[in-house]
């Protein structure tokens, strides 16, 4: 996970502010909790759990229905 942390964090650096921040709770809560402020929220569309022919997780869902700004989910390129 930090890998891929690190290598998107390094290819959107050099147009868009990246800040990364660790915090423990529930994850939609935790996600909206920090995109309270925000302009927007961009999220990948499937966690670890679940099924793998879901097309949004249940974080995803939740954070889509409750967010204070737009999300943004952004599906794996096929393969």
């Amino acid at each position: 996970m930090r890998k891929a942390v690190d290598e998107t964090s390094a290819l959107l650096a050099a147009s868009v502010p990246v800040g990364r921040k660790v915090v423990r709770g529930h994850a939609a809560r935790a996600l909206l909790d920090e995109a309270r402020e925000a302009d927007l929220l961009v999220m990948g569309s499937r966690g670890r759990g679940g099924f793998a022919g879901a097309l949004l997780g249940s974080v995803g869902q939740h954070c889509v229905s409750h967010a204070h700004c737009p999300v943004v989910v952004v599906r794996p390129a096929a393969s």
